[in-house]
């Protein structure tokens, strides 16, 4: 359903309107949502008065109605037209069927709905009084001359009319909805105001970019430091573009729950200066269900429960969902979060989750997660199913906010793996659970006859031979490393085997036992060992995913400890991932203030040759930031025991030039506990505060609230880079003065970090290193010194403890706005450096 914007109709498939009025009923897991329905594309009606018995297939047909002022246009291809020996039209269509469905000739509503705007459309071009509407119940759907089960319906035009009227007056709302968007929201987004009084430096040049890239259907990769508005500054210009008609929907992608809330934060600024669009925020479903069995001790996800018998909110949902959104949309909210879903949800009766959905159809901006566009499992198919043309109502403008945390997300969505002792704890539980239930069974003096376990098949019928060959399989793949296995500190027998080929076999195996697992968890939701099979089918459809994509952009790992084996499938570069997904939009802005090199980032985020990458200026001034390089340090890994004694040092020679905030950032938990150790005895009356591996939610508001509470005194914060700390923490003013870097970042060593290493050194001339540690390590280091300026009136210092930072690999992958930093060869310079920054001196 779509506004035709050259003759201002909306305009539908028969099969859209069908299901828009005919889907009635449940919300259920088990069903998929159907398949978005297009118009087909205009054509002439053929002429249909010389027509015989045999008939013409695939008849275009088309019809007009303007109803309160909205032109509908309603148009399909009617799988046959025929006339009968008494010279009256048919309308006929074939539909598969099982062996009960063609004796009980049981069609569902939408299906009979789509024969009656057919014989209605048909009576209305021809002039007919009336038409039989037949369908033909078949097994083989494919074999034209298959026999099967034969249904009529004569139908006068009046009962056709009728009929096809209200179905036209039930979507009425809809699309009348879509015509004030299309005509008032759109005008007025057109000459949205900007929300501000005014810009801040580079700011505009920020926008210009943006809408100049957006206009001409670019892909941009903008590097925009902290305090620039980045937000703002991608979605105003994303909304004039809405207005000029080049985008019909954006999409607001974020990484985490922080840059959500200021993209509804910007949205708000700008309806509030009159842009009256609609937005509206997508949650994960465990946060937004409302099923009364979910946390009451019953296993299993949250879609398990998805269904009219365990779950009110999911009964009668197709009924009651369409009152429950015109009543949201009269609320005229500029934009819909959780707690107006979740409310919605309940007062309605209807599941919040997939209310907020189907609500996302009526909004102009849409902000979620990554997952819901680039994920191959849980993408909503409502707007990328493939074959969706760009047309018709579905260009999309991608924002990516924090855009530096795309590579590594894509990477695990498209990446699986099997492992040995996973299955065999699943084989070991069904064992078990069968012998349990055999004796029960034996004990029984009279066995219920109509036991509906009984008639159930087992997950040990539907599963154990699959079980059996998977265990095989993956015994098998260990011989592949017997000619590399050494013998650990701890006695047990290791080793890998690296290749670029997918394992046919095992997949193959694989594929069939996740198959099994969805069957039976399909059908056995009571079942006890629901928990185990999902877990593993989780897993095993992970690795059939990754299969299915699996290409030169891949690479499977076998990893042999002892009897454990895992085999991973590993997704090396996600740019052939990413880059079809990008084609779903007619423009994406990928933004970050620390998106460098942006080459780097533009390279394995799916970027093209037609792609733009784009620096924009610090706004704060860069005397405000004094950055001090400790160049005669190391803590590489060979030698970091050696260094826990000069970063105690260099640490108190940073806090003693000025009292207050200040975080210290660890390459690990290891090193910070081994500093910390030290400093504490050493500094014992000085206030730590220490992040530990497994905080809490209500541990890191605390641990967050102890700096923004107290300013002037000194206390000192102990982080891990790359943690929860150093990205999207926002402490400004004196709530943190300092940022004190240990290391250079770089993720700890592994196989797949060593593959991704291997797999860049060919594709880009030996810059693998950069690409696996290098880059991504540096990205850590730059997120963390960006808490410390916040704000136009904040002054602060980052200090670098490696002696690496004064080597060019990592002088070039400096901001501009940190200047040209300073070299502190020990403690005693480094305090002189920051007591004469402090105060006031170059």
């Amino acid at each position: 359903m779509y506004f035709e914007r050259q003759t201002g109709h909306i305009c539908m498939s028969v099969a859209e309107l069908c299901h828009m009025t005919c889907m009635a009923g449940d919300m259920d897991a088990s069903r998929r949502r159907p398949s978005l329905h297009l118009p087909p594309s205009p054509q002439a009606i053929p002429d249909l008065a010389g027509i015989g018995e045999a008939g013409m297939s695939r008849v275009y047909l088309q019809h007009l109605c303007t109803l309160d002022g909205v032109t509908l246009a309603v148009s399909g291809l009617a799988e046959l037209v025929t006339k009968d020996p008494q010279g009256g039209y048919v309308v006929s269509m074939n539909r598969p069927a099982d062996r009960g469905r063609r004796l009980t000739c049981q069609l569902m509503p939408h299906e009979m709905a789509e024969l009656c705007c057919y014989g209605h459309m048909l009576c209305a071009h021809l002039g007919l009084v009336g038409v039989t509407l037949q369908v033909k119940f078949v097994s083989d759907f494919f074999d034209e001359s298959a026999k099967g089960s034969l249904r009529t319906f004569p139908m006068t035009a009046e009962e056709l009319s009728k009929m096809y009227s209200g179905m036209l007056q039930e979507i009425l709302w809809r699309a009348k909805d879509m015509v004030y968007c299309e005509t008032t929201l759109r005008a007025k987004a057109k000459v949205a105001v900007f929300p501000y009084p005014s810009m801040r430096a580079a700011q505009e040049d920020m926008m210009r970019e943006c809408l100049r890239d957006m206009r001409h259907g670019q892909t941009v990769f903008a590097q925009a430091p902290t305090g620039i508005g980045k937000t703002i500054s991608t979605i105003y210009p994303a909304l004039r573009c809405y207005g000029e008609g080049r985008c019909d929907k954006i999409f607001y992608l974020t990484a985490k729950a922080s840059t959500r809330r200021e993209g509804v934060s910007a949205l708000e600024r700008l309806v509030a200066t009159g842009t009256p669009v609609r937005g509206v925020v997508l949650y994960a479903k465990p946060s937004l269900c409302v099923c009364p069995l979910v946390g009451r001790g019953h296993g299993g996800s949250v879609s398990r429960y998805c269904s009219p018998d365990t779950c009110p909110y999911a009964k009668g949902y197709a009924q009651k969902v369409h009152g429950v959104i015109a009543s949201l949309l009269a609320q005229d909210k500029p934009i819909y979060t959780y707690a107006d879903i979740k409310k919605a949800g309940l007062e309605g009766g209807v599941c919040p989750y997939e209310l907020s959905l189907d609500l996302s159809e009526f909004c102009q901006v849409v902000i979620c997660d990554y997952n819901y566009v680039f994920s191959p499992s849980v993408y909503l198919k409502r707007y990328f199913e493939e074959g969706i043309p760009k047309s018709a109502g579905h260009n999309y403008i991608f924002l990516v906010d924090e855009a530096h945390n795309l590579g590594d997300r894509a990477r695990d969505m498209y990446s699986g793996y099997v492992s040995l002792p996973e299955v065999k704890a699943l084989q070991s539980r069904l064992h078990d659970y069968e012998s349990a239930m055999a004796q029960s069974r034996s004990q029984m003096i009279f066995p219920e006859e109509d036991d509906p376990a009984e008639r159930c098949p087992s997950f040990a019928t539907l599963c154990a031979k699959d079980l059996d060959d998977l265990v095989g399989e993956l015994s098998r793949m260990a011989d592949t490393c017997r000619h590399q296995m050494e013998v650990g500190a701890d006695g047990v027998k290791c080793g890998a085997e690296l290749s670029r080929q997918l394992p046919d076999v095992l997949s193959a195996v694989v594929a069939n036992l996740s198959k099994r697992c969805q069957s039976f968890l399909r059908y056995h939701a009571g079942h006890p060992l629901l928990e185990a099979v999902e877990s593993l089918g989780a897993i095993l459809q992970a690795y059939v995913i990754a299969a299915d994509h699996y290409d030169k952009n891949f690479a499977t790992l076998v990893e042999v400890a002892g009897e454990d084996v895992t085999v991973r499938l590993s997704c090396l570069d996600p740019s052939s991932m990413l880059s079809p997904r990008l084609k779903w939009s007619v423009s994406g802005v990928f933004f970050s203030a620390t998106l460098t090199p942006a080459d780097y980032f533009a390279d394995i985020l799916g970027g093209d040759k037609k792609s733009v990458c784009v620096a924009f200026d610090s706004p704060f001034p860069k005397e405000n930031l004094c950055v001090v390089v400790g160049d005669q340090i190391s803590t590489r890994l060979e030698g970091r025991a050696k260094s826990y004694q000069r970063v105690v040092s260099y640490i108190a020679a940073t806090v003693s030039a000025r009292r207050g905030n200040y975080m210290v950032y660890f390459p690990s938990y290891e090193y910070m506990t081994a500093v910390q150790d030290i400093f504490q005895k050493k500094y014992p009356q000085v206030t730590l505060r220490v992040q530990t591996p497994s905080m809490t939610h209500e541990e890191r508001d605390a641990f967050i609230h102890a700096f923004t509470g107290q300013t002037g005194k000194l206390q000192i914060g102990f982080c891990v880079l790359g943690g929860s700390f150093s990205e999207g923490l926002d402490l400004p003013g004196d709530a943190l003065i300092g940022a004190i870097i240990v290391g250079v970042g770089i993720p700890g060593l592994s196989s797949e970090r060593n593959i991704i290493k291997d797999y860049y050194d060919q594709k880009r001339d030996g810059e693998g290193y950069a690409y696996a540690y290098t880059y991504p390590g540096m990205n850590h280091v730059l997120q963390a010194a960006g808490r410390v300026i916040r704000r136009q009136e904040d002054r602060g210092v980052v200090v670098l403890l490696d002696d690496r930072y004064a080597t060019p690999p990592y002088i070039q992958l400096f901001p501009e706005h940190w200047g040209n930093p300073r070299l502190a060869s020990d403690p005693a310079t480094l305090n002189d450096t920051l007591r004469a920054f402090w105060s006031g001196g170059k």
